[in-house]
């Protein structure tokens, strides 16, 4: 623990220097290095004079080798430096992706950069996107399109350019549906942070969503978008944003006359969770109920059976949800019945979301 802490304000400190010293300041969100995904970096000196730069390239927290410097590298006047990741940082070698960020005391200093997906027919379909400038990074952020239908796989990333820790929550939304979930993740300065949209909502997994950012510190980000099975590529920088986007008001749900009826008609006769019942010890008894579930550790997993205000990691409600779209343990509930009708799942996800109420 206490060499990893050294290594994160090692990095701080680094990338702070970096911010107080550069003319020039632009961060790559995401460059790749592996067999599926070949990453190329484009540097453009628009200076009538050489000018010298340091990259600096970070994996993701965890992943091991984590970081490389290179340069100072000398640039000509007008002079454009292309080069294929890999061979621009050989210490990483192939793995999981990397922010990279440019650094320079000389300004007019332009950079973009090209994903290469190696599954599809051509063996090299290409994406290119632009550079951020560390100035932009923002503390909401709009992920303006993350499809997860069809097979297709969607990611944003975030980017921590500050010396502080970012405490991010992250909204989804869906078309008919407005605000469908939250999640919570914490990205550690001079760190990106790479995360499957259908890991993040899996609930969302079979429709189109857009997620906004909403951080204690300002961020960077983009999101990605492969097809399958080609793996070709497409890149849009996430949008700053000044708000989040609030949804309607919703009509309270009720625990005790909407909720309760939906365990009296589905979870009973006697053989799993009511009527003096209680399948793995859990009794849905309209007397004993809320108190047997609201902020209760489920006894088949490490999530509570209702966490209010997270539907995604409430235990109950993934219980609910078709296997393929949901983890857990043993069989969809209710066991050896007709699963709840979509209204009914989503009246409790709704009661879950509005904080799981007592009323």
């Amino acid at each position: 623990m206490h060499l990893k802490r050294t290594f994160v304000i090692s990095i701080m400190l680094s990338w702070a220097s970096a911010i107080c010293l550069a003319q020039t300041d632009l961060v790559f969100p995401w460059i790749t290095n592996q067999p599926q995904f070949r990453g190329r970096i484009v540097i453009n000196n628009l200076n009538p004079d050489p000018v010298s730069i340091t990259l600096t390239a970070t994996r993701q927290e965890g992943q091991e080798p984590n970081t490389e410097t290179v340069g100072p590298i000398q640039l000509g006047p007008l002079e454009q430096f292309v080069s294929d990741a890999g061979a621009l940082f050989t210490a990483l070698g192939e793995g999981g992706g990397y922010t990279v960020r440019l650094t320079s005391d000389a300004s007019a200093i332009e950079a973009g950069f090209v994903i290469f997906g190696t599954n599809s027919p051509s063996g090299s379909s290409p994406s290119q996107a632009n550079v951020v400038p560390a100035s932009q990074a923002s503390a909401i952020l709009l992920f303006n399109y993350l499809p997860l239908t069809d097979g297709t796989i969607s990611a944003p990333v975030l980017v921590n350019p500050g010396t502080q820790p970012a405490q991010v929550t992250l909204h989804a939304y869906r078309a008919g549906e407005g605000k469908l979930n939250t999640a919570n993740v914490i990205v550690n300065p001079g760190f990106p942070l790479a995360s499957l949209a259908g890991s993040l909502f899996p609930d969302a997994v079979g429709s189109d969503i857009y997620i906004v950012a909403e951080s204690d510190q300002p961020l960077l980000g983009v999101a990605f978008i492969f097809n399958s099975p080609q793996l070709e590529p497409s890149m849009a920088n996430a949008v700053p944003i000044g708000f989040v986007p609030a949804p309607n008001a919703a009509e309270p749900v009720s625990f005790a006359n909407q909720i309760q009826p939906i365990f009296n008609a589905s979870c009973g006769n006697g053989l799993c969770h009511l009527d003096g019942s209680a399948a793995n010890g859990l009794s849905l008894d309209p007397d004993v109920s809320y108190d047997n579930i609201v902020g209760v550790p489920s006894t088949q997993s490490d999530f509570n059976w209702v966490e209010p205000g997270v539907p995604d990691q409430s235990y109950l409600y993934l219980k609910l949800l078709d296997p393929a779209v949901a983890n857990y343990f043993g069989a969809r509930m209710p066991r050896l019945r007709t699963p709840l009708s979509d209204a009914e799942t989503e009246l409790i996800r709704q009661w879950i979301l509005q904080g799981a109420q007592r009323n």
